[in-house]
């Protein structure tokens, strides 16, 4: 919150997540979380909402530097995964929200579902990276970015209903294969990850392609291909619909949304 207050900002849009890949794994936790946060920007003179959202399941398609950041473009595009693309949508509608845009947090969605379908969303971020410098063109030409030199496909031999994927362990996945540090002296492969082509809820067959593991070291992927199926747990029947927004919260109200149970 000090880097946040520290930047100048009239605003404050923070995303809590809930679930396995998660700080906050309970509800409850989230919500007290949720609330300190508040606290702590509205002190400082800040507007401070907060969104709780899913974490049980992997966000998007992708899990990596480089393949999260093409991806994030893609949903720019129009072309984004359907969870990641939501989220955006409400993050950036309360983003619209809080500055006074629009009257109400689903008028600020449809404000920034717009924005994605006539590109003036894209054409915005293209402009933020030529301010700060950065080469534009790799929004048209993904080629300009890093590529792991080895990959492997992964297939089920299990058949069923993805039931539960451990967002943790698939973190700890691509952090093996080099996306991420282990160490302080480890050097992050920008190429490295994970490219998911099953999900939670989805119906799997025996030989079905289950992932895609990136990585510059032919060792980690093995090492990675082992963690990953240890993070799927799969069952005949169909998992319930999962909702990514669990709640929302500013100073005057809390609004649950898949714990009614909850009473804030």
């Amino acid at each position: 919150m000090s880097k946040k207050i520290a930047s100048g900002c009239d605003a404050i849009i923070l995303d809590v997540k809930l679930g396995s890949g998660a700080f906050m794994t309970d509800m409850k936790q989230a919500l007290k979380l949720s609330k300190t946060m508040i606290s702590i920007g509205e002190n400082a003179g800040k507007r401070t909402f907060c969104l709780i959202t899913d974490m049980d399941v992997p966000l998007g398609n992708t899990i990596g530097n480089a393949l999260e950041v093409i991806e994030a473009i893609e949903t720019l595009k129009g072309n984004g995964p359907d969870d990641f693309t939501e989220l955006c949508i409400h993050i950036a509608g309360a983003m619209l929200y809080v500055a006074g845009k629009c009257h109400d947090l689903n008028s600020g969605r449809d404000m920034a579902r717009k924005n994605i379908e006539n590109q003036s969303a894209l054409k915005r971020f293209r402009e933020f990276i030529r301010l700060q410098g950065g080469n534009p063109n790799v929004i048209d030409d993904y080629s300009l970015f890093p590529c792991a030199k080895e990959s492997k496909v992964l297939l089920s031999n299990t058949e069923g209903y993805i039931r539960k994927m451990d967002c943790k362990r698939i973190g700890v996945t691509s952090m093996e294969l080099g996306a991420g540090r282990k160490f302080l002296t480890d050097v992050i492969q920008s190429g490295a990850g994970i490219r998911l082509h099953k999900k939670t809820g989805d119906y799997v067959n025996k030989g079905d392609l289950l992932a895609t593991l990136y990585s510059d070291d032919v060792e980690k992927l093995d090492k990675g291909e082992a963690l990953f199926l240890e993070s799927i747990e799969f069952d005949m029947e169909r998992p319930p619909q999962r909702s990514i927004l669990k709640a929302t919260m500013d100073k005057d109200k809390t609004e649950i949304l898949c714990f009614p149970e909850l009473v804030c």
